[in-house]
């Protein structure tokens, strides 16, 4: 069986209002993870408006919707209109029944991680703003907690980090379409050996891009569905890699406390 470090967090990004470009591919990958029992996480900047929301809703907690923050707050947003902006998307969503719990966001910066809390934020997890700019050597950037510069480490020893008050912060997700199949696969196989391989696509990239795109896509989904079946790693939304990850925590410092007491 997979430890409970060996996960794959599979991301899709769309804009609301691009989506209905996109009809056709969101429902032929649904029915790809459906099938072969993945997971995946939908990002989009307004849920609500998303036309393909009620697809994703109908399948969780198998599919989770997350929050796409780029299209309404660039990373010097003021806080009230940062406020103004988050409360509106996740408020509408909630009264719509589509739940929310993941906020993606680019650059090295988690912004106003109290209003993320306060709206029932638990997860943020962060894009490369500059994929050509990471070092070739699969040197990952990792967010430090405290907000401050970038600190480097090897992508399978990265796991959730905690950024307070019940928010965690995953991985830095890795553009499947931009790095390209090969380095995708070799997250992968990174984290069957013991991490977190978090992969994210533009749908818009995707389309884009045609027969080749598609194939570097179905190259990785079919790695993923491997090593599942051969129970090297896990396939998680991003929602629930954190809480599998952080209830691991509790439950390893409930076993030292034990043992001290004894």
């Amino acid at each position: 069986m997979p430890t409970p470090s060996q996960l794959a967090i599979l991301t899709f990004r769309d804009s609301s209002i691009a989506g209905a470009k996109n009809a056709g591919a969101v429902a032929s990958l649904l029915r790809f993870l459906t099938d072969h029992d993945l997971t995946a996480t939908w990002a989009t900047d307004r849920p609500v408006t998303w036309p393909h929301a009620a697809m994703v809703a109908a399948d969780q907690p198998r599919q989770e919707l997350a929050l796409l923050a780029d299209a309404w707050s660039p990373s010097n947003a003021a806080r009230a209109a940062f406020g103004t902006e988050l409360a509106r998307r996740v408020l509408e969503s909630r009264a719509s029944g589509l739940a929310l719990s993941t906020l993606y966001v680019s650059g090295t910066t988690v912004p106003h991680r109290d209003l993320l809390v306060k709206y029932g934020i638990t997860a943020v997890g962060p894009l490369s703003a500059d994929e050509a700019a990471r070092p070739a050597s699969g040197m990952l950037r990792l967010f430090r907690a405290d907000g401050g510069k970038a600190a480097h480490g090897p992508t399978n020893a990265s796991q959730v980090r905690s950024l307070r008050w019940g928010l965690w912060e995953l991985p830095e997700a890795i553009d499947l379409l931009h790095v390209g199949a090969k380095r995708a696969r070799r997250a992968l196989r990174q984290a069957a050996a013991g991490g977190i391989a978090h992969l994210t696509v533009d749908l818009a990239a995707l389309e884009a891009g045609g027969r080749r795109a598609l194939a570097r896509l179905d190259d990785v989904l079919r790695l993923m569905v491997e090593l599942r079946e051969r129970g090297q790693l896990q396939s998680r939304t991003a929602a629930g890699a954190v809480a599998r990850l952080t209830r691991r925590r509790v439950t390893i410092a409930a076993c030292s406390i034990l043992r001290r007491a004894a």
